[in-house]
């Protein structure tokens, strides 16, 4: 082989190690998050009553939907924009719009989202919220100006100063919920505990974002703020849509039950918590990544990393949705009490959703700038959505939102697969991986036949789920290293890179 060939091979080799190396930091880092946020909930889940939590966990949802409103793509800008800048006044002139921009939103929907508590309060029927909404939107007004943090860091190359980063202050909003628990206080202690915490983060983020550029002259460019509004415009229209499609369901719920009822559905209406713990850092690594191969017309490297990106992510995801599809009682029960036991049912829907997400959809779509395409779904989305849900919850209960939302995530999905195909160029079955997929879904399924037994054993809820979780693990594993779908060396090699 020339030399040259082997430079370029070796090149290729040394940017895809790079690669899974930041991806697995902010993995790390997002596996301890979640971790924390998960005995957040269940400290709740079994300290407050459970229309409190009720109140809670609806509070976080007004909290989601307002900060994907209000954020209109911008914080996903910053990966286009800064991987594509050609001088640090260029990137500090994009930060800065976009810091401004988005404190001056905060700032205007924190004050008309005041007033309009009691509305929204008396929507939900639940007249406690309209006193909590007062104090919580003050934890919105902190948090939302600094939400491209995560952008900046990763597109700085600053993985490591993340990880940190975030886990601190999972930490601190730990603290801030557990020192109120503590002192056996109220609900209403709990969220101005939390505001707090959410000026600490403001203040400390604030410095972070600008310290790198304290000695860069600030040239603001209209026609820079121009360009990164058309193009954020259209992925925060879709964000926006895509949110209020994904919530659809709990706000449905909302005004159709009362907060007990919410809280079991909202307990219940979660995606694998390890899905956001992977395909999160990997969007946010192969994002940048996307842009400048698609610049240079380097399909064929697109598709490369992303197929491999799946494979791995579906080794990972596939087992763990399978076993906790057939232990999904017992997970409720250990996680937030036997008060949560019904929300078993909507987990298990929710987990279908699990082979949708090996695969990071945005990441190519905003490399190939088709984000008016991503727009234009969202919006066929939440009108699917929203017919979808007011019948099937007439029809099936309060299952019946949980069933609508799988499968508009699943139309999702396809479209988005078709316009990937054609923008690179390739054929359908080029698209994806489909046959390592479906081994991989086969594989996940056949050790559920040796634990099954285990199901039906009477014993404590967490020893059956220790006992079954151990088995299926080491059936698995036996299985996917007899069929070479993975060699120890390979484990050990992606261990390594996160690592070290």
């Amino acid at each position: 082989m020339p030399k040259i060939e082997q430079k370029k091979n070796k090149d290729g080799f040394e940017k895809r190690k790079s690669l899974t190396a930041k991806a697995g930091i902010l993995a790390i880092a997002n596996a301890s998050q979640h971790v924390i946020m998960l005995i957040l909930a269940m400290i709740l889940s079994r300290y407050l009553p459970v229309a409190d939590y009720g109140s809670y966990q609806q509070l976080f949802m007004i909290y989601t939907i307002l900060v994907t409103v209000v954020s209109l793509g911008l914080p996903a800008s910053i990966h286009y924009f800064i991987a594509k800048a050609d001088s640090k006044e260029e990137e500090k002139a994009c930060i800065t719009q976009t810091y401004i921009i988005l404190l001056g939103m905060s700032l205007i929907t924190s004050v008309l989202f005041f007033f309009l508590s009691g509305l929204v309060s008396k929507g939900f029927h639940n007249p406690e919220l309209n006193g909590l909404i007062k104090i919580y939107i003050w934890f919105f007004f902190f948090l939302t100006p600094i939400q491209f943090i995560n952008q900046l860091l990763v597109v700085l190359d600053k993985t490591k100063q993340l990880a940190i980063y975030r886990n601190v202050f999972a930490v601190l909003r730990l603290v801030s919920v557990a020192v109120p628990v503590l002192l056996k206080t109220n609900l209403t202690t709990i969220i101005i505990s939390l505001v707090f915490f959410s000026f600490i983060q403001f203040v400390y983020t604030t410095v972070i974002i600008f310290k790198p550029y304290t000695d860069v002259k600030l040239c603001w460019s209209k026609s820079l703020l121009k360009t990164q509004t058309t193009y954020s415009i259209y992925i925060g229209l879709a964000s926006i849509l895509d949110i209020i499609t994904k919530q659809l369901d709990q706000l449905i719920i909302s005004f159709f039950f009362l907060s007990g009822t919410f809280a079991i559905y909202a307990n219940g209406a979660r995606e694998l918590p390890f899905i956001a713990l992977i395909t999160s850092p990997v969007m946010a690594v192969l994002t940048p990544t996307f842009v400048r191969l698609y610049k240079e017309k380097k399909n064929k490297e697109i598709l490369q990393i992303w197929h491999e990106s799946a494979r791995k992510i579906a080794l990972i995801l596939f087992p763990i949705t399978a076993f906790l599809i057939l232990f999904a009682k017992e997970c409720m029960i250990i996680l937030f009490s036997s008060k949560y036991a019904q929300s078993a049912l909507i987990f298990q829907i929710y987990l279908l959703t699990t082979p949708l997400r090996i695969v990071t959809y945005g990441s190519i779509m905003m490399a190939m700038n088709k984000t008016k395409l991503i727009f234009r779904a969202s919006i066929f989305a939440l009108i699917l959505d929203t017919i979808l849900n007011l019948l099937f919850i007439q029809r099936f209960g309060i299952i019946g939102p949980a069933i609508s939302t799988v499968l508009v995530l699943y139309f999702l999905a396809g479209y988005y697969l078709i316009n990937i195909k054609n923008g690179l160029k390739i054929k359908y079955a080029q698209v994806m991986p489909w046959k390592k997929i479906f081994k991989l879904i086969v594989i996940s399924i056949l050790p559920l036949i040796i634990i099954l037994p285990i199901k039906l054993l009477v014993m404590p809820t967490l020893v059956k789920f220790i006992l079954g979780g151990i088995i299926y693990s080491i059936a698995f594993m036996m299985l996917i290293l007899g069929l070479k779908e993975v060699t120890i060396t390979e484990i050990k090699g992606n261990i390594r890179k996160v690592l070290f």
